[in-house]
């Protein structure tokens, strides 16, 4: 079976993680996360693993398209060096880094789109412990309204698959997780 590529994308709090994980350990693909170049970045320069390093190095990395370019060469090299089968990526934002991913690795991404509604993305934000409920509810729309500047939307409208999960629980999603993957499999 030639390599799947399954891109994940979604609005903060959407459950772009968690069905990521689920199918890193139902199907034992290969995940791959924009936030871990950008990680890998911050032990490169030896800089302490802080939030504020992470959003200055993001910042440095999304300032241009040629940096941002930078991010998916390295999520390439990873899935061409992965003997994994079923490789997801997380947190690309744009058609163009989408499209440059499939030039770069010769494998056309599949594109599954996870949603929510506002309310239920913030109560999952605030369960991460980061801020107050008030402070959160900005957090998420301040997060959206970059990652709908960038080209999400875009994306997510472009998904041959998607799921609300608003109104699921954690099993509920992942069985239309596993129904998608199966279907994707058998392409």
């Amino acid at each position: 079976m030639p390599k799947k590529l399954i891109l994940v994308v979604g609005l903060a709090g959407s459950g772009k993680s968690t069905v990521s994980k689920f199918i890193k350990d139902k199907f034992k693909a290969g995940v791959f996360r924009t936030g871990d170049i950008i990680r890998d970045e911050v032990r490169r320069r030896r800089l302490e693993r802080t939030t504020k390093n992470e959003v200055s190095i993001a910042n440095w990395f999304f300032a241009n398209r040629k940096r941002e370019k930078i991010i998916i060469e390295r999520i390439a090299e990873k899935i061409i060096k992965s003997d994994k089968k079923i490789i997801v990526i997380e947190g690309l934002t744009t058609y163009e880094n989408l499209k440059y991913l499939e030039k770069l690795v010769k494998i056309k991404p599949i594109i599954f789109s996870i949603t929510s509604t506002l309310n239920v993305r913030v109560k999952r934000e605030a369960k991460r412990g980061r801020f107050r409920r008030k402070e959160n509810t900005e957090y998420v729309k301040s997060r959206d309204k970059f990652e709908k500047k960038r080209g999400i939307g875009e994306l997510m409208r472009r998904a041959g698959y998607k799921i609300d999960n608003s109104k699921m629980n954690i099993e509920q999603t992942n069985a239309a997780v596993q129904k998608i993957v199966k279907k994707i499999l058998t392409k």
